[in-house]
C-alpha cells in the first residue's frame, strides 16, 4: 500500500477500495459463524469481515443461498486486489511477484492443511470442503445449514 501510494496516492485508494469491499461482502459469509466477533484466521487476511459481521448482521440467520453468493462476490472483489497489487509489484520487479505469491502459496496450504479442518464452517465452506476432501478429514463440524 505505502508502494503504491509512493507512484501515486490514487492506487492506494483503489487497493484499499477493492480489499475493504471485499471485506464487505465476507461479512455476511460470517453469519452464524461460531467464531464471529472472536478469533478468526481467514485465508488472506479478510479480518475486517468478521467486526463487520458482528456489526451489520448481528440478528441475522444463516442462508446457504446468501452465504455462496457473498463469498463469490467477495472473492471477485479480493482477487480484483490481488491481481492489482501483482501488477504493480510486477512493475517494481517480477522476483516481487514471485515472493508474495511463494507467500501466499505457503499461507493458503498451512491455512487449509491446519485451520480449515478445525473451523465450524468447514461442511459448507468451499475452502473447508476442499482441504476436508484434499487432506482425507472426515467432516464432522459443528455447524448445521439453516441454524449455526
Amino acid at each position: 500500500m505505502v508502494l503504491l501510494g509512493g507512484i501515486h496516492p490514487l492506487l492506494a485508494v483503489v487497493l484499499l477500495v477493492l480489499y475493504v469491499m471485499g471485506n464487505v461482502f465476507q461479512a455476511r459469509c460470517c453469519v452464524g459463524c461460531p467464531y464471529r466477533g472472536g478469533f478468526c484466521p481467514p485465508i488472506f487476511g479478510v479480518y475486517l469481515a468478521n467486526i463487520f459481521s458482528s456489526w451489520w448482521y448481528a440478528d441475522q440467520a444463516f442462508e446457504t443461498r446468501t452465504f455462496e453468493r457473498s463469498a463469490n462476490i467477495a472473492m471477485s472483489f479480493l482477487g480484483a486486489a490481488l491481481l492489482f497489487a501483482f501488477y504493480w509489484l510486477y512493475t517494481l520487479g517480477w522476483l516481487y511477484v514471485l515472493a508474495v505469491f511463494l507467500l501466499m502459496l505457503l499461507h493458503t496450504v498451512l491455512v487449509l492443511w491446519l485451520i480449515c479442518p478445525k473451523c465450524g464452517y468447514h461442511d459448507i465452506c468451499p475452502a473447508g470442503k476442499f482441504s476436508c476432501t484434499l487432506f482425507t478429514h472426515s467432516g464432522s463440524g459443528d455447524h448445521e445449514a439453516g441454524g449455526g
